[in-house]
C-alpha cells in the first residue's frame, strides 16, 4: 500500500499498523468468500491482485496504479474483486447508511472490478453497472470521521432498500446472507481481527 494513496494525518507508525491490519482482514474475508462460494457448489480459486498485499508501505510509487484486491476464478470465469468492510455487526437494512470513497468506486469501474462489501451477517456484490449508477446519481462529499475527509458517496437506508430490490432481476446489487456454516465459523473464529475498531 502506498503512502501516496492513503496517507493522512496519522503518524507513519500508526499508518503502517493500520495498513497491515486491514490487509490481514482482507485476506480473511477473501477466504470466507471462497468458502461460501464453494459451499454453494462453485469451483473457486483466487490470488492476490493488489499492488502489494503484504501490508507493507510502498514509498516509491511514481508509476503506481491501484489494483483490485483479488482475482477470483469462479467456475473457470475470472472476476476482479475489491473487498470493502462494513464492520457494523448489523443486518443490512438496519444500517443508517453505507459509505464508499469516490476514488475506490472510480478505480473499480476503470478496472471492470466488482466491489464486495462484507459484514458479519451479510455480503453484497456490486457490479460495474451498479457502481456507475452510484457515480451518476449521487453527489460525492467529505464526511467527518471517514477517510480523512476524502470525497465519498454516502447511501442512506431507504435508498439502499430500493437499490437492492428494484435491481435484483438484473443482478446489479446482489445482497446475500452468509449461508455456509464453514464460512460463518471462519467469521466467528477471526471475529476479534475482523471487527476490531481502530483506537
Amino acid at each position: 500500500m502506498s503512502t501516496n494513496s492513503r496517507k493522512d494525518k496519522r503518524t507513519n507508525k500508526q499508518f503502517a499498523s493500520d495498513i497491515k491490519s486491514y490487509t490481514k482482514k482482507e485476506a480473511i474475508w477473501a477466504n470466507v468468500l471462497k468458502t461460501e462460494l464453494t459451499e454453494r457448489g462453485h469451483k473457486v480459486e483466487y490470488i492476490d491482485n493488489g499492488i502489494d498485499n503484504s501490508g507493507k508501505i510502498i514509498k516509491n510509487t511514481s508509476n503506481q496504479v491501484t489494483n483490485a484486491d483479488f482475482l477470483f476464478k469462479i467456475d473457470k470465469q475470472d472476476y476482479l474483486f475489491e473487498i470493502k468492510t462494513c464492520d457494523q455487526n448489523k443486518n443490512f437494512y438496519d444500517l443508517s447508511y453505507i459509505t464508499y470513497k469516490r476514488s475506490s468506486l472510480r478505480s473499480a469501474l476503470k478496472q471492470n472490478s466488482r466491489i464486495i462489501t462484507v459484514d458479519r451477517l451479510w455480503w453484497m456484490v456490486m457490479r460495474t453497472d451498479a457502481i456507475q449508477r452510484i457515480i451518476d446519481n449521487f453527489k460525492s462529499e467529505s464526511y467527518n470521521n471517514f477517510a480523512s475527509g476524502k470525497k465519498a458517496y454516502r447511501i442512506y437506508n431507504s435508498t439502499m432498500k430500493n437499490m437492492t430490490s428494484e435491481n435484483k432481476e438484473k443482478n446489479k446489487f446482489q445482497l446475500m446472507r452468509w449461508s455456509s456454516d464453514k464460512a460463518k465459523s471462519l467469521i466467528e473464529k477471526y471475529s476479534n481481527t475482523l471487527f476490531r475498531r481502530k483506537q
